[in-house]
């Protein structure tokens, strides 16, 4: 029996492992705060968790969001570095944990 679990969970190593391979982009740990605009309500300023190329993870009740499949639009808080306003950014909904919510960037 011993054999079987070590062998699940070699297995198990094995998927999670090929599964980050795939990722496309790598992820930065990094706090950035965003306005986060969804269902017309008035902009949340949440945080950030990390980021990448495609997407972003903000720190959030999920329950406050849109589920899988939501667009929302985000926006840096404050200005870029020669004063300019950060454009909006239109974001769709792609996981879901305790934490908060993984969006993928659209174009």
């Amino acid at each position: 029996m011993e054999g079987v679990r070590r062998n699940h969970m070699d297995t198990l190593k094995q998927l999670l492992k090929a599964a980050d391979e795939r990722r496309r982009h790598v992820r930065v740990p990094v706090e950035i705060h965003v306005e986060c605009y969804c269902d017309g309500q008035h902009a949340r300023v949440l945080r950030t968790l990390d980021l990448s190329e495609s997407g972003v993870f903000l720190v959030v009740d999920p329950i406050t969001m849109p589920g899988i499949g939501g667009e929302v639009e985000l926006q840096v808080v404050g200005t870029l570095g020669g004063g300019e306003t950060p454009p909006r950014v239109r974001a769709r909904v792609v996981r879901v944990t305790d934490e908060g919510v993984g969006l993928e960037f659209l174009p």
